[in-house]
């Protein structure tokens, strides 16, 4: 593949480079740095090319910068405010209370009212009933995520894409609510009840309820941790494994009524809808932006390539939110679907068995997304999943078969006797998964455990990138395949 024809490789480089340096560099020197660079490349005609990339270097770090050292809360670690803000995300319980996710609003030290913009997770010593959309008030102490701090990277902040944890004994509604957020969790929790009330069993109801619409509150921890070491984590967190099964339905369904014209946009509305309702989560936001403009390029019948929109979606999304650049979600995300677009075509042998196909299919897309997110493996969650394989050939085509049918059911709940049979499949679906994962879990060496470091991070992602660099080499075959195989 020629650079020339994926220039938005070299601008969301550019993009991580300013704001990385934002965040590791002083001010002074990463200017001098991205200065210096711009100005040899405007002036030396050998990489003249290069210095609009290099001034969007020098954009990116200036919204990095002010993300990350002009947010009022960076200097407000270990002091004790009273907190105003919005609940963006439903409670989960927790050991010793409920959790929150937080948008912050105001800080009050007594002194005065500062208006503060960021996200925090609130730790709650009690099982406060909140939803979404909720004003509250609540008295705590902040704790940054810090650099110099030997847990930094097992901080929930850092994993999370948050600023901060809060930790508080009691909070007070204000009785006000934030429309947009509050309708939201209210469409939420009407889907929530359709499932719960088409399920007889509320171990697959809890399933159904986290893989469809991002909510796994209701599951227990040992159902999630199964997941985890059966390697199908990725199938519990709404990602683009769920919005190409929705795209693809909402594809067939719209396409027996309406021409590409009006199902096209009707997708778009539908897929954007999603996003908000599960949550907004990097990799959602991530697989709904590709979608969105791979459809777009449908409409006007335009040729697209699958690298093009990925590196653009990420520039997009690094740029609108700097802090996301901490979220281990936004990380899985993108390196997983390069391990499948640059790795997996290699791994394929030519065959024209239906089932041969469908075989190497399964397992070669689960061995390259292994090998691209070994960095975060090995750098953050110390855990590698042996049996992936068999994960992928078993678990994972049932998860897909069941969340086909469980947005079917989502579609047609308010049809009566219909909507029953169908939430009888989609309930035995959903509880073969659980008892398919449950078997490979409890398998002898299901997965390692070892300790996360940070060399192991760099080796492993110096490794990925010269793999990918002798693939690409190697190969003279451009990657234009269709994004929904992506996503």
């Amino acid at each position: 593949m020629k650079v020339k024809t994926v220039p938005f490789i070299k601008i969301a480089i550019a993009s991580l480079l300013g704001i990385s340096l934002s965040i590791f560099l002083s001010p002074t020197i990463s200017i001098i740095l991205l200065g210096s660079f711009a100005l040899i490349c405007h002036f030396h005609r050998s990489f003249k090319n290069y210095s609009p990339y290099f001034m969007l270097a020098i954009v990116s770090f200036v919204l990095g910068y002010i993300s990350f050292h002009l947010n009022p809360l960076k200097n407000m670690d270990q002091q004790t405010y009273q907190w105003k803000g919005i609940v963006i995300e439903k409670g989960q319980k927790f050991s010793k209370g409920m959790k929150y996710v937080i948008q912050v609003l105001s800080l009050d030290n007594q002194e005065k009212e500062v208006s503060v913009k960021g996200k925090v997770m609130l730790m709650l010593k009690n099982e406060t009933n909140l939803q979404k959309g909720d004003f509250v008030q609540f008295q705590g102490k902040c704790n940054l995520i810090s650099f110099e701090d030997t847990a930094f990277w097992d901080q929930v902040n850092f994993k999370k894409g948050l600023h901060a944890t809060v930790w508080s004994n009691q909070i007070h509604k204000t009785g006000e609510k934030d429309k947009f957020y509050h309708y939201l969790g209210k469409i939420q929790n009407y889907f929530e009840n359709k499932i719960q009330s088409h399920f007889n069993d509320k171990s697959s109801a809890a399933l159904a309820t986290g893989i469809l619409l991002g909510d796994k509150s209701y599951m227990d921890k040992e159902t999630k941790n199964e997941f985890i070491n059966s390697g199908a984590a990725h199938i519990l967190a709404v990602s683009g494994l769920h919005v190409g099964i929705l795209t693809l339905f909402l594809n067939f369904s719209l396409g027996i009524f309406f021409q590409n014209r009006i199902k096209f946009p009707i997708i778009i509305v539908i897929l954007l809808f999603y996003a908000f309702i599960t949550g907004l989560s990097p990799a959602v936001v991530r697989a709904v932006l590709m979608a969105c403009l791979a459809l777009v390029a449908k409409m006007f019948n335009r040729n697209y390539i699958i690298v093009n929109i990925l590196a653009f979606c990420f520039t997009l999304q690094l740029l609108m939110d700097p802090i996301i650049i901490f979220h281990l979600g936004f990380w899985l995300s993108y390196l997983a679907i390069i391990g499948i677009i640059f790795i997996q075509p290699h791994l394929v042998m030519p065959t024209k068995n239906k089932i041969s196909k469908w075989l190497q299919d399964n397992i070669t897309v689960g061995i390259s997304a292994q090998i691209a997110t070994l960095p975060i493996l090995l750098g953050f969650l110390g855990k590698f999943p042996v049996l992936f394989i068999i994960t992928n050939l078993i678990t994972l085509p049932l998860s897909i078969l069941a969340t086909y049918f469980g947005f079917f059911l989502l579609f047609i709940a308010e049809i009566p006797i219909f909507s029953d049979l169908v939430g009888f499949i989609t309930n035995n679906l959903f509880s073969t998964v659980l008892l398919a994962n449950n078997w490979i879990a409890n398998l002898a060496f299901s997965n390692i455990q070892f300790q996360p470091s940070f060399a192991g991070l760099l080796v492993s992602i110096a490794g990925l990138i010269a793999l990918i660099g002798y693939l690409n080499y190697k190969s003279k075959n451009s990657q234009t395949n269709s994004v929904l195989n992506y996503i």
